[in-house]
């Protein structure tokens, strides 16, 4: 991708089986009634027989020779029967807690390719027994964090699709428009839900956003141009212009492009036609070769003093983020990037589009992105909604545009949105629009 500026487990007790207990009980009672009735039938009859009576009569209603005979007999009735009611009755303890088992999410697995050469056979080899062995979502996800072979990305998205097919709670169904609309257009399904899904959660963050943003406020962080415009006298567009979006219906879609848009914008980026479907899945040609290789190469110091140094310090950077805050260890020198311009990632950004990106998402949304997972289209939504201003070393005014859609107060954004994408691929921005209008036609209208 081109792009015009580079500006904690807790054991629980285990559960108690209340039909166990019962039963156990319910032999203790009758065990001990066999025992008293055994013990009942050595007694002599007299005794026996005297029923309710029988705590009321006197040691002088009881010849002595009888007593002692029948004190003998009790006692040794009940030696020998006592041992037997203890065995029947006997309970056993409980199970003693037992720690859960730990679920595995391949972050070790993943560790192990994450430092070895990009290009060793020992990594390929590594990288296809972990897709083999990515069974959740979770693994299958964090698959894309570390395996970064084209075909093996590939399946992890097939694996993916899978899922989604059997109704799995986090990935919703598509639509059946949709999914035609996808494979019409020989594009993977799971490619074109992702991007969807990326649509939805990236919007969600702007509704959040947009609680604590009002008029001019939010113009100054998405679309500066505008507010600076809006203070210009001469320039025809006042603050009248500046509509608060939330008082508009699909206000937050307003700064979003469509689904169809991104589809095929990353297409371009990291789409390629693989067997045995020949259909195009997105996020899988991220690079082929060490990202710090191709950036030297693109950028040589001869025609572009410190502009590669600058990139790969970013990329040194990221990564050192990246390993510190989770699970995950990357190494600069074994992260894949672009051979035409260095790009990283599941969208393709220059390393230092990626951090500052980041950054802005860190500061105003609270979300910080891994630019290899399936995540980063997400960013990538926000990367075109926003804008930002500097000054030149001169001190001219600059803007990059944010994409706002061109239906506000029915005045023409066209341009606008056009810049919008230039500031990601200048070369894709009139064909990703085409596109997004095209879906829109196709699908959403209809």
């Amino acid at each position: 991708m081109i792009l015009s500026m580079s500006i904690n487990n807790q054991e629980s007790e285990g559960p108690k089986d209340p039909g166990k207990r019962l039963t156990l009980k319910r032999i203790g009672k009758a065990a001990a009634a066999f025992g008293i009735a055994y013990i009942a039938s050595k007694i002599p009859g007299a005794l026996v027989n005297s029923g309710t009576n029988t705590a009321q009569a006197s040691q002088a209603d009881i010849p002595t020779a009888n007593q002692n005979q029948s004190n003998q007999l009790i006692q040794s009735d009940i030696s020998q029967t006592a041992p037997a009611i203890k065995e029947i009755t006997k309970i056993d303890p409980p199970p003693q807690n037992e720690p859960k088992e730990e679920i595995d999410h391949g972050f070790n697995r993943l560790n192990e390719i994450l430092a070895l050469p990009l290009t060793s056979e020992i990594r390929l080899q590594k990288e296809a027994e972990y897709v083999e062995w990515a069974e959740s979502l979770e693994q299958i996800d964090n698959g894309f964090l570390g395996v970064f072979d084209t075909n093996l990305r590939g399946k992890l998205l097939d694996k993916r699709f899978s899922l989604r097919e059997k109704g799995h709670p986090n990935l919703p169904q598509l639509t059946g428009e949709n999914r035609v609309w996808a494979e019409n257009n020989r594009f993977h399904p799971e490619s074109f839900a992702v991007c969807i899904d990326s649509y939805n959660e990236a919007k969600e963050i702007l509704h959040r956003k947009f609680e604590k943003l009002r008029g001019e406020q939010f113009y100054e962080i998405f679309r500066p141009d505008l507010a600076a415009l809006s203070k210009q006298e001469d320039s025809g567009f006042s603050k009248v212009d500046l509509v608060d979006l939330q008082t508009r219906e699909n206000s937050v879609d307003e700064l979003l492009m469509n689904p169809g848009g991104m589809l095929y914008l990353i297409n371009r980026e990291t789409g390629m036609g693989l067997s045995p479907r020949g259909l195009r899945y997105l996020f899988v040609h991220i690079g082929n070769e060490p990202a710090k290789n191709a950036l030297l190469r693109t950028y040589p110091e001869s025609r572009e003093p410190g502009k590669a140094k600058g990139l790969i310090t970013a990329l040194e950077n990221i990564c050192q983020k990246l390993s510190a805050g989770g699970p995950l260890k990357y190494r600069a020198d074994n992260v894949p990037g672009s051979s035409l311009s260095g790009d990283i990632g599941s969208y393709q950004a220059l390393t230092e589009t990626f951090q500052r990106e980041n950054k802005f998402s860190e500061t105003f949304f609270n979300r910080s992105f891994n630019p290899f997972g399936l995540e980063a289209v997400v960013l990538a939504y926000l990367f075109l909604a926003h804008g930002w201003a500097w000054k030149t070393p001169a001190g001219k005014q600059q803007y990059q545009i944010g994409y706002l859609k061109d239906s506000i107060d029915g005045k023409d954004r066209s341009t606008f949105r056009k810049d919008a994408l230039i500031k990601w691929n200048e070369t894709l921005a009139k064909e990703t629009l085409e596109w997004a209008e095209k879906y829109y036609k196709e699908v959403i209208l209809k």
